[in-house]
């Protein structure tokens, strides 16, 4: 993750074209620390997206509010959810019997 000038995730191009010259539409990075899922299509990347190279080769770098996080749109961590009372499988056993 970058933290200058912004907070971002960046990646290498010769990958991100290698990957664009298999079909793949969609970057998904999975971030180990917090679990968290980002994603952003490949057309965003290269539209939004700035490119560097700080002596590690080039790269594309492109802002965490760009990504979707964890499914939700553009940056937004998921707002709390309800938790079920029963798992699936009870409230099967409970309609049936």
């Amino acid at each position: 993750m970058l933290r200058r000038p912004f907070l971002a995730w960046a990646v290498e191009l010769g990958d991100l074209e290698a990957a664009e010259q298999m079909g793949v539409r969609t970057l998904e990075l999975r971030e180990q620390e917090k679990g968290r899922t980002y994603r952003v299509s490949l057309d965003v990347l290269r539209s939004k997206g700035f490119e560097f190279d700080r002596g590690c080769g080039r790269q594309i770098g492109l802002a965490l509010g760009c990504f979707a996080v964890d499914g939700s749109p553009h940056g937004r961590r998921p707002g709390p959810q309800q938790l079920r009372l029963f798992s699936p499988r009870q409230q099967d056993e409970q309609r049936t019997g």
